[in-house]
C-alpha cells in the first residue's frame, strides 16, 4: 500500500521491553529534566502533525513516534499523579493522533 507515493510502514506495536527500557531510561532524570523532555515531546509531536497536515512523511519512523509517546506518556502521569488508565487513554489519543 502506497500513501502519497511513499510506501506506508508496518511496525509492531511496543512490546513490554520497550515499554521497560522507556521506564528505565525516564527514572534517572530529575523533575525539572522531566518537565524539559517533556516539553521536547510535545515540539515533536506538533512539528509531526504539521507535516501530516502539509501531506508530507512525518520524519520519524513509527517506532520512533511511539517511543516519543510512551516516554510522554509516562512523564505526564508521574506528573499529574495519575495510573494507568490516564496512561491507556493518552496513549491511545496521540497514536491515533500521530501515527
Amino acid at each position: 500500500m502506497t500513501v502519497n507515493n511513499h510506501k506506508k510502514e508496518k511496525c509492531m506495536p511496543l512490546g513490554r521491553g520497550d515499554h521497560a527500557k522507556v521506564a528505565a531510561s525516564l527514572s534517572g532524570y530529575s523533575d525539572d529534566d522531566l518537565a524539559q523532555l517533556k516539553s521536547e515531546f510535545e515540539e515533536i509531536f506538533a512539528e509531526i502533525e504539521i507535516r501530516k497536515s502539509s501531506g508530507l512523511e512525518p520524519g520519524y519512523s513509527k517506532k520512533e513516534i511511539e517511543v516519543c509517546i510512551e516516554g510522554y506518556v509516562k512523564i505526564d502521569a508521574k506528573q499529574k499523579g495519575k495510573g494507568w488508565w490516564h496512561r491507556a487513554k493518552l496513549r491511545s489519543q496521540l497514536v491515533m493522533k500521530l501515527t
